[in-house]
């Protein structure tokens, strides 16, 4: 076969349509720890963090794709054989030496930044092989995939616990957040390729549904001076997420793409009000001493440096929602 042709089952292999998604969730953490690390006068290598950690998200994502459509090759055979090993476009060992690389090179990407952000991609990898080994005999395996996706924003969350007295348990909230969507679409997704529904989808729809206000609860938590911008952020994931629900209940396949496209508007609840806050502080750039960890010094914070991230945080939520529907024209996302 010709080198064009194996491009798009690659893709669909690679579900690139769902790289966006992967990109913002990593950024969450990338602007929740420049946001926290500013205000305690550290000057926080935000645009180093996002150089490293969002390749690092990305090569763990795709190599956990590719290990996955090894180990379901024989059972993509059955029901899925338009897919590139069952129609024999790649050979199985290329999938599984091409998976364990990329998790490799996404933990040495993350430990370029910080050992402990290689511990969070080491524990993400893990996951993955997990969920890997065990998705297709376990429906509790949902929640590996849904750990797999709560650990991106740690990649970058994690140094902080190199500079705080233990772990604040506020940056476990927005993971948390993304833990229940991911489960929750999970769990739809398992039944996908079925002929009809089992059993009850109320604890998926549950899962999902919470998502939203617990991430904006750590709005109030992490920008609390203007809540009233959350709302935006918080009706256009509501309505997009009700709508996949409900619109597409007979179709599991369109209703999880749907709702992983969803993703980064999850995001943007959080990010919004976040992003607001610090492009506004760059602006005006106010005189605030704080006292720093463990120092006897006063500090002021160099808040000018929030001005580039803090748009970024404005805007690479909904582009990542569009591209990712885009995305999801060229192939799959599921």
């Amino acid at each position: 076969m010709a080198f064009s042709g194996k491009i798009r089952p690659l893709l669909a292999s690679a579900r690139v349509a769902n790289l966006p998604t992967v990109v913002s969730n990593v950024w969450l953490g990338v602007a929740v720890a420049g946001w926290i690390g500013t205000f305690h006068g550290r000057n926080p290598p935000i645009l180093t963090a996002a150089a490293w950690l969002i390749p690092a998200g990305a090569a763990l994502y795709l190599g956990g794709n590719l290990l996955n459509d090894w180990k379901d090759r024989e059972w993509d055979a059955r029901h899925r054989p338009e897919r590139a090993l069952p129609a024999g476009v790649f050979l199985p060992t290329s999938y599984l030496l091409a998976g364990i690389a990329l998790l490799a090179a996404g933990i040495g990407l993350a430990l370029a930044f910080h050992p402990l952000s290689a511990t969070a991609a080491a524990m993400i990898a893990l996951a993955v092989v997990g969920y890997t080994a065990w998705h297709k005999r376990h429906p509790a395996s949902v929640a590996l995939v849904a750990v797999c996706r709560a650990l991106l924003p740690l990649l970058a969350l994690a140094p902080l616990a190199a500079t705080h007295s233990g772990f604040p348990a506020i940056l476990a909230l927005p993971s948390l957040a993304i833990f229940l969507h991911v489960a929750g679409l999970s769990a739809r997704a398992r039944h996908e390729s079925a002929d009809h529904h089992r059993g009850s989808p109320t604890p998926a729809v549950a899962a999902l549904v919470s998502a939203g206000p617990l991430m904006a609860a750590c709005v109030f938590l992490l920008a609390p001076d203007h809540p009233a911008i959350i709302l935006p952020a918080l009706a256009v994931w509501a309505v997009w997420t009700l709508r996949a629900i409900a619109r597409f209940s007979a179709s599991p396949g369109k209703q999880v793409s749907a709702l992983l496209a969803g993703i980064p508007l999850l995001d943007w609840v959080l990010l919004l009000p976040l992003g607001a806050a610090m492009a506004l502080f760059a602006r005006i750039q106010p005189v605030i001493t704080v006292r720093g960890p463990g120092s006897a010094m006063d500090v002021i914070p160099n808040f000018a440096v929030l001005g580039g991230p803090g748009i970024a945080s404005l805007l690479l939520p909904p582009l990542a929602f569009l591209t990712s529907l885009a995305l999801q024209r060229l192939s799959p996302a599921t």
